[in-house]
């Protein structure tokens, strides 16, 4: 399958299994036949209304975040030699930043904050920002240039700052970045912690050597919580993974289903 085919069947799918997305045309399919088959839409609507319901109240977005997230762990110890950092995008807010003329973040925000801090540590190493123009949004605005404006004021002068900015999505986040990389040194990879299983896949794919460093966790211990918005967005994150981690598997861009802290481990 061809990149950009992948892309798009990608970014058309996304929408589909999103399950509150699917739950509500499920209860407008369900309004439109009750109008001649009472029976059937009534059927529809008590699923999708007592399954929206539902995800009020149960955690199954946390649940379904945990073993994503616990996967790989925060790296308790860092070599004193790296290749670089490379930082996936995500995290920046295309729209507002360009309407406001400055870097905006969302909650993924994390993945950038913690570079100074590594840059400090390891002041002559590359930075890597990986992060092309979103769909259905005006492609000459980067992802990259806006995390690489943010971050440079606060970069030691001795840094040397990359932008990738074609990629736009983890697949192309590391195929497109290997023209930054000289030689087997290992790599601080950042992105979200429920995002990192499918990274290393890709990374370890491509014979990239990376020591992973996971940011921005999401999931609570488990617990009755009526918050329909956070609940909706743990569960829309979590599934958003798991199909990723599937899709990326069919079509090979990573070996393992469910890539492990260690390599041989499927």
């Amino acid at each position: 399958m061809s990149e950009n085919f992948f892309f798009i069947l990608s970014q058309t799918l996304g929408f589909f299994v999103k399950l509150d997305n699917f739950l509500l045309l499920l209860a407008l399919f369900g309004l439109l036949l009750s109008w001649k088959y009472h029976k059937i839409g009534k059927i529809l609507l008590i699923i999708s209304m007592s399954s929206l319901f539902s995800l009020t109240l149960l955690p199954i977005g946390t649940f379904l975040l945990a073993p994503l997230e616990n996967r790989f762990p925060y790296p308790k110890k860092l070599p004193n030699e790296i290749g670089g950092i490379i930082v996936l995008g995500g995290m920046e807010e295309i729209t507002s930043s360009a309407i406001q003329g400055r870097p905006q973040f969302n909650g993924a925000a994390e993945r950038i904050m913690v570079v100074p801090k590594l840059l400090k540590k390891y002041p002559n190493s590359k930075l890597v920002i990986t992060s092309g123009s979103y769909p259905n949004f005006n492609p000459n605005i980067k992802g990259g240039h806006i995390i690489k404006q943010w971050i440079k004021p606060l970069a030691p002068k001795s840094s040397t700052i990359y932008i990738e900015d074609k990629s736009r999505n983890t697949r192309q986040n590391a195929l497109y970045s290997q023209q930054f990389k000289e030689n087997n040194l290992p790599w601080l990879l950042i992105t979200s912690a429920s995002h990192m299983p499918r990274s290393m896949g890709v990374f370890r794919k491509l014979n990239w050597n990376v020591i992973p460093y996971p940011v921005d966790y999401q999931h609570y211990p488990l617990s009755i919580n009526p918050h329909f918005s956070q609940n909706i967005s743990q569960l829309r994150r979590a599934g958003h993974e798991w199909v990723g981690l599937l899709a990326y598997y069919l079509n090979g861009y990573t070996d393992t289903l469910f890539p492990s802290p260690h390599k041989s481990q499927h």
